[in-house]
């Protein structure tokens, strides 16, 4: 036994299409004003910050803190409403797919912890993201910091900065943290091999 038929609609099909064809009218028209509103009132209160110059405090001599730690080398700052996606300058942590490194973004969060934080802005990277220096008042480069437990390379094909060098040749010979790794791979080749 078949089940009736449901009955049509009570609003025929060309009232349904013009019904969806105003909707959609609406839709756009909505979008085109918000645009025009964002362009005309909100562009200038989220303009970009530009970063200040190479080797500088940031203007206005701005404290901040660390809303996340991203990975052992990447932070998100903020100081007020202003937020900052930052990479740590002189060092290449593990990426956290490779040994050690969920360690080192770890070991970057505890030194970050619930402190604020100067950063000294060094420009920017070839991806383009911020490039700085950071400390706290518990610790005066947090890069240093990292290359001395055993946490961090020492990016020295873009830094030739020598307390960062001796640091990473002390904690080698020590066999610190991912020196204690027989073969420790560098991260820029652990992301050549794994793209």
């Amino acid at each position: 036994m078949q089940l009736p038929r449901p009955k049509a609609p009570a609003i025929c099909f060309m009232s349904t299409m013009n019904i969806r064809r105003d909707f959609t009218r609406s839709r756009r028209l909505l979008s085109v004003s918000l645009v025009f509103l964002f362009l005309v009132f909100g562009a200038t209160s989220c303009a970009p910050k530009t970063v200040p110059p190479s080797g500088s405090i940031c203007a206005d001599d701005l404290t901040w803190t660390v809303v996340r730690v991203i990975d052992g080398d990447s932070v998100l700052l903020a100081s007020g409403s202003l937020e900052l996606s930052c990479r740590l300058e002189g060092i290449d942590a593990p990426e956290l797919s490779q040994p050690f490194g969920i360690p080192a973004r770890n070991y970057l969060e505890c030194l970050l912890s619930e402190q604020s934080v100067t950063a000294h802005f060094r420009g920017r990277d070839s991806y383009n993201r911020v490039l700085a220096r950071l400390g706290t008042p518990s610790a005066a480069d947090i890069s240093c910091s990292m290359i001395q437990a055993g946490a961090a390379w020492h990016y020295a094909f873009f830094n030739s900065d020598a307390p960062l060098s001796a640091a990473h040749t002390a904690a080698q010979t020590a066999r610190i943290g991912l020196w204690s790794d027989s073969e420790p791979v560098e991260p820029y080749l652990w992301r050549q091999g794994n793209r």
